[in-house]
Formats: C-alpha cells, sequence, structure tokens
C-alpha cells in the first residue's frame, strides 16, 4: 500500500467515523450472511453443533415455543379419550422421524441421527428399542 493511499484511508476514517463503523457493521453482515449461505455451519441432527450456534438454536426455539403457545392451555392428561387422541397424533406425525421402541428405523432417519446412541441397533436387532 502507498504512502498516499494510507494517508487517504487514515483521512476517511478521522474525518468520516460513522461511515467507518458503518462499513464495519456492513462487513460483518455481509461475512455473516456468508456464513449461513455456504452451508459451513452444521444444522444437522447428527453432527452436533458449534456452541454458539447450539445456544442460538436453543433459544430460537424456546422464543418461538413461549410465543406460540402464549394462550394455549394444556388439555387435561387425565381423560383416556386425550390419551388416544394423543397417541394417534404421535403415530401419524412423531413416529416417522422420532421412532417408537421396537420399530423399524427409515432409512432417511438412519441417516440422519446418531446410531451411536441406539444400542439395539448396535446389536444388529435393526430397531432402536431406546427411541425418544
Amino acid at each position: 500500500m502507498t504512502t498516499s493511499m494510507r494517508e487517504w484511508i487514515v483521512r476517511l476514517v478521522v474525518t468520516h467515523p460513522w461511515l467507518t463503523i458503518g462499513a464495519m457493521v456492513g462487513g460483518l453482515v455481509a461475512a455473516a450472511g456468508f456464513v449461513v449461505i455456504s452451508g459451513i455451519v452444521p444444522i444437522r441432527a447428527s453432527s452436533g453443533h458449534w456452541p454458539v450456534t447450539a445456544a442460538l438454536l436453543d433459544f430460537a426455539k424456546t422464543r418461538s415455543v413461549s410465543t406460540y403457545s402464549w394462550r394455549l392451555r394444556a388439555p387435561a392428561v387425565d381423560d383416556p379419550a386425550m390419551i388416544v387422541r394423543g397417541a394417534g397424533h404421535y403415530e401419524t406425525a412423531c413416529l416417522p422421524c422420532h421412532g417408537a421402541p421396537g420399530r423399524a428405523i427409515p432409512p432417511v432417519v438412519r441417516a440422519m441421527t446418531n446410531m451411536d446412541r441406539c444400542i439395539a441397533f448396535q446389536s444388529g436387532a435393526g430397531v432402536c428399542a431406546d427411541a425418544k
């Protein structure tokens, strides 16, 4: 970098501090955008996350649940009809990804989850006895 170029940059920073701060913020936003768009941050079920990513995802999840459940009341769980309804909902909406004891794990789910946690799968049974 030549001396005249360096003097020009110093003069710009000194005479226009807000422009300098704006450029720095813009650079940080561009860098963050690159990280998100490039996909270098692992956001999959089996990889685990960087601590900052895990904290951000957990915070966003907690706030989202809090916001969308604000006016909801928990149903009475001592009603047998509600238990049957909940089991039916789990069967259709949750079981394909979260699994159930004694059920075979679908190939797509097997590819995205950590099978090291599944003792029955390690033993070669092909099912996860401790699916959660």
